[in-house]
């Protein structure tokens, strides 16, 4: 019965038991003198390889060009958009000088129009010229000539001397 108990014990025990975690042994070891170990030895390999393929001299003397071509590129774009900052206010100037003279010409063709007018024409004719509209006596025909009379030029020359 003792060997039926410690089956069913084991059996029980096995089945409803949480498991442990494995015991690790802990032992401390002993750093070698002088010697690497093989991964630190590959490791410390791996930087020097990425080392020398960042820091050779072909690798360096491009890395300084594309430092000093980026740098011109940059000076270049500030240059650039200085030159264009100046043309922008030069534009704006010329744009305000441009609407000054619309105005101003706009003024000159009301002036014309004002000046040009039939009833200006007539004021300075008859105040300035001492014009004044013609009597009916003073008045030829030209529809009423004959081609028999000869020439417009002689009508006038005659009627001008009579």
């Amino acid at each position: 019965m003792a060997d039926a108990r410690r089956a069913y014990q084991r059996a029980y025990t096995a089945e409803h038991q949480q498991p442990q975690p494995e015991r690790v042994r802990r032992t401390r070891q002993r750093p070698q003198v002088g010697r690497r170990t093989q991964q630190a030895q590959e490791e410390a390999r791996r930087r020097q390889q990425a080392q020398s393929i960042f820091l050779n001299p072909a690798n360096a003397r491009a890395l300084i060009m594309a430092v000093v071509i980026i740098g011109v590129l940059l000076i270049g774009m500030i240059v650039v958009n200085a030159q264009s900052a100046k043309l922008q206010y030069d534009i704006n100037q010329l744009r305000s000088q441009n609407d000054l003279l619309e105005n101003e010409i706009g003024t000159l063709n009301v002036m014309l129009e004002r000046e040009t007018s039939i009833a200006a024409l007539e004021k300075y004719a008859t105040e300035k010229l001492d014009m004044f509209y013609p009597e009916g006596s003073q008045c030829v025909h030209v529809s009423a000539l004959d081609e028999d009379e000869g020439s417009l030029a002689a009508l006038i020359k005659e009627k001008a001397y009579s």
